[in-house]
C-alpha cells in the first residue's frame, strides 16, 4: 500500500476491515447489520444461495482455473486450510463485474476472501475481505478485454468441510454517466473538492497533506501544506476565501484554515476534528466534526453561531456528505447507508439504501447525485429522493468519495460533475486523481454553493 493511501486509511478513521470495497484497510467502525429501511430503496443484488455450476477440484492455480460466464453462481467448498478456489472469466473493456460471496449470511463458518487477478494471472485488481458481514464483494471496473481470474479463500487460508460458499458472477449495467473521462491525475490521495470561481478547481489531498489548485487547463499548483495534519474539507466562501478544514495526526483536534492570495490565516480551532464543509446561501459556513459528533455553522468570520448534534447517527468518518438543496434545506450523509436532513437543529433519516453513501452534489432543480466511494459508481435522486438512476455512472473508477460540480470561466455554473479518486479499491492506474462524469447526460447545472464572490466592509 502507497503512503498515500496509508494515510488515507489512517485518516478516514472508523471503517470495517474493508468497509470501503477492493481492498482491506484497518478496522475501526465496528461492522453493523442494516436497519430496517424505508421504500426509497436501490437494491444489491446478492448471490443466489442455489449455485448453478459447482467447483471442479483441482483449481488452486491459475493454471487450474475452472471457466465461468457471466450470470452464473458458483457452488463451492473451501474444503482444509491452504485451499483456494480459481475461476477464469472473460470480460470485454468497459464493463464492469460484480462479484459476491455468500457464505456466512447462510449459515455457513466460512469468513471469505475475494481477490480479482488481471489476465496476467499476477496483478491484484482487487480484493476484498468483509463487506457488510464477514462475506465479501468486489465491484470493479475492466480495462481491456481478456481472461481475468477470481479466487475464493478463507481469512488467513482457514478452511474446512463445512466452509462452503456460493460466488456470484454479474454485471454492472452502464448508467447515464458513463463512460467517464479522467480530469486530472497526480493528486495523491484526493479528498474534498471545491470548484473556484473562475473554472478552477480546489482539492484536498489528504495523502500528500496538501491544497492544491487545478486550473482549467489541468495545471496543478501547490497551495499550502498541513504538517501534522491532514487536510479533508474544502469550500470556497463569499469573499472567494478558499476554506480547508483539517484534523491533526492524533485525531483530537481540528480547524478551519483560510486561504486569500498567498496569506494563510486560521479561520476557527473550535473543532475537535474537521471534515467536510460547505457554504449556506446566507454565507455561514458548515463544517462536519466527526469525531465531536457534531455539525457545526461558523459566519463568515469565524465565529461560531451554534451546533447540530449528530449523536443520534450511528456511523461517523471523515467521508460524509454535506450540502444545502436549492430549497435551503441542508442535507447531511454519514457515510455508511443513510442521508439526513437537518430539521429544526435535528437531523432525521431522509434517504436509506445499501452502503456507501459518500458526498453530495444538488443541481439547480434539486436532483441530488451522491457518491458511493466502496461500489465505485454515483446514483441519482429526485427532490423527493426517489431513485431516478442506480447507477448514474457505475463505471467512474473505484473510491470516489466527494464530488463537485465545476463553474465556467465566466463564473456560472455548468453540467460538468467532478468526482475524486482517492485510491479505494481502484487499479493503480486510476489511483490519485479526478474524474469527470459524462457531462451531455448530466440533467441540469450544478446548484451554486454559498453565495457569489461579493467582497464587503465586514470583511476581515
Amino acid at each position: 500500500m502507497s503512503v498515500a493511501r496509508s494515510l488515507l486509511a489512517i485518516a478516514l478513521l472508523a471503517i470495517p476491515k474493508s468497509a470501503f470495497g477492493q481492498i482491506p484497510w484497518p478496522a475501526a467502525r465496528p461492522a453493523t447489520a442494516k436497519a430496517a429501511r424505508p421504500a426509497r430503496t436501490s437494491t444489491l443484488r446478492l448471490a443466489a444461495a442455489t449455485a448453478t455450476v459447482a467447483e471442479a477440484e483441482p483449481n488452486d492455480l491459475v493454471s487450474q482455473a475452472q471457466l465461468v460466464t457471466l450470470g452464473v453462481t458458483a457452488g463451492g467448498t473451501i474444503s482444509v486450510t491452504g485451499d483456494v478456489d480459481t475461476y477464469a472469466i472473460d470480460l470485454l473493456a468497459g464493463s464492469k463485474i460484480e462479484l459476491d460471496v455468500l457464505a456466512s449470511r447462510v449459515g455457513s463458518p466460512l469468513d471469505p476472501t475475494l481477490t480479482l487477478l488481471g489476465p496476467d494471472g499476477v496483478t491484484v485488481l482487487a480484493f476484498n475481505d468483509d463487506y457488510l458481514s464477514p462475506d465479501s464483494h468486489i465491484e470493479s471496473f475492466i480495462p481491456s478485454t481478456g481472461r481475468y481470474f477470481v479466487q475464493v479463500q478463507g481469512f488467513s487460508g482457514v478452511g474446512s468441510t463445512a466452509s462452503t460458499y456460493a460466488l456470484s458472477f454479474g454485471s454492472v449495467p452502464e448508467g447515464p454517466g458513463d463512460p467517464p473521462t479522467l480530469y486530472t491525475g497526480r493528486l495523491g490521495a484526493p479528498m474534498g473538492m471545491a470548484a473556484g470561481p473562475a473554472g478552477e478547481l480546489y482539492v484536498a489531498d489528504i495523502g500528500g497533506q496538501r491544497l492544491v489548485r487545478v486550473a482549467p487547463t489541468g495545471e496543478v499548483s501547490e497551495l499550502g501544506t498541513f504538517p501534522g495534519e491532514f487536510p479533508v474539507g474544502v469550500v470556497v466562501d463569499g469573499f472567494g476565501d478558499v476554506l480547508v478544514s483539517t484534523t491533526n495526526s492524533a485525531f483530537s483536534a481540528g480547524r478551519i484554515v483560510r486561504f486569500r492570495g498567498g496569506t494563510v490565516s486560521t479561520f476557527t480551532a473550535a473543532l475537535q476534528s474537521g471534515a467536510t464543509m460547505t457554504v449556506g446561501p446566507d454565507g455561514d459556513v458548515w463544517v462536519i466534526d466527526p469525531v465531536g459528533r457534531a455539525l457545526r455553522r461558523f459566519d463568515p468570520l469565524g465565529a461560531p453561531k451554534g451546533t447540530v448534534s449528530l449523536s443520534s447517527l450511528t456511523h461517523f468518518a471523515f467521508d460524509m456528505g454535506l450540502a444545502f438543496s436549492p430549497a435551503g434545506e441542508l442535507f447531511v450523509s454519514d457515510g455508511f447507508a443513510t442521508i439526513y436532513k437537518i430539521v429544526g437543529g435535528v437531523p432525521q433519516v431522509a434517504f436509506q439504501t445499501d452502503p456507501f453513501l459518500n458526498g453530495l452534489a444538488f443541481d439547480k432543480d434539486g436532483f441530488l447525485y451522491v457518491a458511493n466511494g466502496s461500489r465505485g459508481r454515483v446514483i441519482l435522486l429526485d427532490p423527493d429522493l426517489q431513485v431516478v438512476e442506480d447507477p448514474f455512472a457505475r463505471s467512474y473508477l473505484s473510491g470516489s468519495t466527494q464530488l463537485a460540480f465545476l463553474r465556467g470561466a465566466d463564473g456560472a455554473m455548468t453540467p460538468r460533475l467532478l468526482a475524486d479518486n482517492a485510491g479505494l479499491g481502484s487499479m493503480a492506474s486510476d489511483v490519485s486523481g479526478i474524474i469527470e462524469m459524462n457531462p451531455a447526460k448530466i440533467r441540469a447545472e450544478g446548484f451554486q454553493i454559498g453565495i457569489d464572490i461579493c467582497p464587503s466592509p465586514t470583511r476581515p
